[in-house]
């Protein structure tokens, strides 16, 4: 056998990498694409408009004594950064340019955020769990999963015409 001698040909690999990356065949796209970005963009919504409008409230629920007054600052600036999560990720996606870029920047500051939470915001939280809080640490991991997966799938995004249809899923393929 000759060493010099490719093993597949030139167009052996093109007909092997036909069709990667290509949006438009309708099996390839992910359909819970936008239903992922809708609950994304309601939970953060939420949470950005509950800790720029209601801070003290808050962290009142999180810590029943007065001593934590540097909180109080840190979750009023949480609120902002959500927002501008937010504005970039909704962008990205609409656009479409740089989305897994985004989204994993997104991801690692989520969870380098949910992180510090535990060890700043929550230990106090911690030594005397409810359900609520609970649901609460539940939601803000699935939030962090839904930006794996669109990281994941960013090469599977919906046309731009319905990239925010959240009936998708129920549509058929033309």
């Amino acid at each position: 056998m000759d060493k010099n001698k490719p093993l597949v040909s030139a167009q052996e690999l093109d007909s092997l990498i036909a069709g990667w990356g290509d949006s438009t065949n309708p099996v390839s796209v992910d359909k819970f694409f936008p239903i992922r970005i809708f609950i994304l963009f309601a939970v953060i919504s939420f949470s950005a408009i509950a800790l720029l409008f209601f801070t003290d409230r808050i962290v009142q629920i999180l810590h029943g004594n007065s001593k934590v007054s540097y909180i109080n600052n840190y979750m009023y600036f949480r609120g902002w950064v959500l927002l501008i999560f937010l504005t970039i990720g909704l962008y990205s996606y609409g656009t479409g340019k740089y989305v897994a870029i985004n989204y994993l920047i997104l991801l690692i500051l989520g969870s380098m955020s949910f992180i510090s939470d535990l060890f700043t915001v929550y230990p106090e939280r911690l030594q005397n769990i409810t359900p609520g809080f609970t649901l609460i640490l539940i939601v803000r991991i699935m939030l962090l999963w839904f930006l794996f997966l669109n990281i994941k799938n960013a090469s599977r995004i919906p046309e731009k015409n319905s990239r925010f249809d959240i009936l998708l899923p129920f549509r058929r393929c033309h």
